[in-house]
């Protein structure tokens, strides 16, 4: 896809019948390259997954052993930044990003995830091939990752493990729409009764409405978990975090000319796709449930087992709880209701906002090592950080792994 300048002050319009018209809309570059892979019969969709996901750091992994499958020549290929990006605003994004990842990655978990699984439509698509190929705790596990390749500085550098990640990904979530709709397991219906299935209503799978509210659960949502956390930070970080991020939307095939690269357009856009596509539903709550009890089993000691659901109901808010059905806050939220009354009465909000930080930094601590002990399977690489942000976070380097830092340069 070509890449298209924006000025930095442009918005572009969207509206209902926009939107509605993108959940029509894919990424036909992607599309075709996974579509070209499977025109060769003897081509599998294991060889395809085992490429994108067994070796991160090879730069051009060979798709199998098939060096003339299209795959290996997108992911070998380098396109370089698109016009608008500027390193140093990204830099600034990711210093942003190497300064609050304790208290980010615990948004990632327990409040972007969240938001994501109550959109009632695109849910569906994360729990279609969480039964199909996965299991959930290692897709969190991956996508901690990612955004670790991609948010520490220079991981977005072409040739980083960041830009190389993004890629890759995008190429996945072009298989995940050729196995749905070719998959002879996934059937075509609107029948609730069907176990498997693709429901037309829904839209194309993982379209562009949906890549631009996942984008956006990176960005908005975690700005507000890290607002209701007593995390202070300049706006200007702020929209050097969100452009980093449009970037990465840009490696991940959403349409450049609607990448929401200013804050106020990326809220007034969150807004409006949470209202079209917030509702309960059974997929949203099933991923919910598995989400809960995995940040409970990292929790330690015992007493503190209830302190993700209480956490996630402060981060999201409980309408949004509601509709996952997140359970009900245990004895923990003393920290977030009568504590926050007492300490304001005594004029102490400030050391509220300190405990706020602190049980999100030990809740961070805990699901990074967790994540470090989570097999992934086969030859996929353990959860790994580079050395400096594992000291930076305190997380002992023997466990955290290992992962190159990312490249000095930017296109």
């Amino acid at each position: 896809m070509p890449s298209t300048p924006r000025p930095s002050g442009s918005s572009p319009v969207l509206d209902d019948a926009t939107l509605d018209e993108f959940r029509t809309q894919t990424d036909p570059e992607a599309d075709a390259v996974v579509e070209a892979h499977f025109s060769d019969s003897a081509r599998s969709a294991g060889q395809l997954f085992g490429a994108l996901v067994r070796h991160p750091d090879d730069p051009a992994p060979d798709a199998g052993g098939d060096a003339d499958d299209p795959v290996a020549a997108f992911v070998a290929e380098r396109p370089p930044w698109p016009d608008w990006a500027d390193p140093a605003q990204v830099r600034s994004g990711q210093e942003f990003f190497e300064r609050w990842g304790m208290q980010i990655l615990p948004g990632l978990l327990l409040a972007s995830l969240p938001q994501a699984y109550a959109a009632a439509k695109g849910v569906e698509v994360l729990h279609l091939t969480a039964r199909l190929a996965t299991d959930p705790r290692r897709r969190v596990v991956e996508t901690a990752q990612m955004t670790v390749d991609a948010m520490t500085v220079g991981g977005l550098a072409v040739g980083a493990p960041g830009y190389l990640t993004t890629r890759r990904v995008r190429l996945m979530h072009a298989a995940v729409r050729y196995l749905i709709d070719h998959d002879p397991l996934v059937a075509q219906s609107c029948d609730a009764s069907v176990p498997r299935r693709w429901c037309a209503e829904w839209g194309r799978p993982i379209n562009q409405e949906d890549l631009l509210g996942t984008l956006l659960t990176f960005t908005t949502v975690i700005f507000d978990a890290l607002d209701r956390s007593g995390v202070s930070y300049a706006r200007a970080d702020a929209e050097a975090y969100l452009r980093a991020w449009c970037l990465v939307g840009h490696f991940l095939g959403i349409r450049p000319d609607v990448l929401p690269l200013g804050l106020d357009e990326a809220y007034a856009l969150d807004a409006l796709i949470r209202r079209r596509q917030d509702a309960r539903s059974e997929a949203g709550r099933e991923m919910t449930a598995a989400l809960v009890g995995m940040a409970r089993e990292q929790m330690h000691p015992r007493i503190l087992r209830g302190m993700p659901q209480t956490t996630m109901r402060h981060l999201i808010g409980d309408e949004t709880a509601d509709l996952i059905g997140v359970p009900p806050g245990d004895w923990t939220r003393i920290f977030f209701g009568p504590m926050a009354r007492l300490l304001g009465r005594l004029s102490m909000a400030e050391q509220h906002d300190r405990l706020l930080r602190a049980i999100l930094t030990r809740i961070g601590t805990q699901l990074v090592k967790g994540f470090v002990e989570i097999n992934r399977g086969g030859d996929r690489a353990t959860f790994a950080l580079p050395d400096h942000l594992a000291d930076r976070w305190s997380i002992p380097v023997a466990a955290a792994g290992s992962r190159p830092a990312g490249g000095t340069g930017t296109d």
